[in-house]
């Protein structure tokens, strides 16, 4: 569940925001968490209270129209999240090459990788490649925060006094929607 609601890009974003604005948005990731999780649960309580997914309730129990309306909704959606991925991805390989690899190539490398990866993958195989690489990403995650600690007050002041930096209204919509990347990436 973890990691399908944190990925690279809310990593690279979260990473790039903090370090533009400091702790003055940590209020927006709190938020995020927060929506994530009311979302998860009540998808979760659905699908075990009738054995069936939302999406198949909704198949179910609304007009055809609305899934028509749904479906173009899903690709345009599914289209702006994988140029965010992308995008957030290449920012990532750019960053620690120091700009050696441009972000359009870096992002698109690692969009090929990530393609093979998945078609290449047998039952059971990507869960095996996936959960030691979803630890490295968690212990990564801890141990930068542990180490960046420095004022208990700030972040106090971040999570409780929302405040919206000028010029950081797209960081703030990465952070609550949690799809990270940004359009202008």
């Amino acid at each position: 569940m973890a990691t399908s609601g944190i990925g690279a890009s809310d990593i690279v974003s979260a990473t790039v925001g903090g370090a533009t604005y400091g702790l003055a948005l940590l209020w927006a990731l709190a938020l995020g968490a927060f929506f994530k999780f009311v979302l998860s649960e009540g998808l979760a309580r659905w699908q075990l209270a009738t054995g069936s997914t939302a999406l198949e309730g909704w198949a179910r129990q609304l007009p055809r129209w609305v899934m028509v309306l749904f479906a173009g909704y899903l690709v345009l959606w599914a289209v702006a999240v994988s140029g965010a991925l992308i995008s957030g991805c290449g920012l990532a390989i750019e960053s620690i090459t120091g700009g050696a690899v441009p972000r359009t190539w870096g992002g698109f490398a690692q969009a090929v990788a990530a393609f093979a990866l998945i078609w290449s993958a047998h039952a059971g195989g990507l869960a095996r490649v996936m959960k030691p690489l979803i630890v490295v990403m968690f212990v990564s995650i801890v141990a930068c925060a542990a180490l960046t600690f420095r004022e208990p007050v700030a972040v106090l002041h971040g999570l409780f006094i929302p405040t919206i930096p000028r010029g950081s209204g797209t960081y703030v919509l990465s952070l609550i929607g949690g799809i990270g990347g940004r359009s202008h990436c």
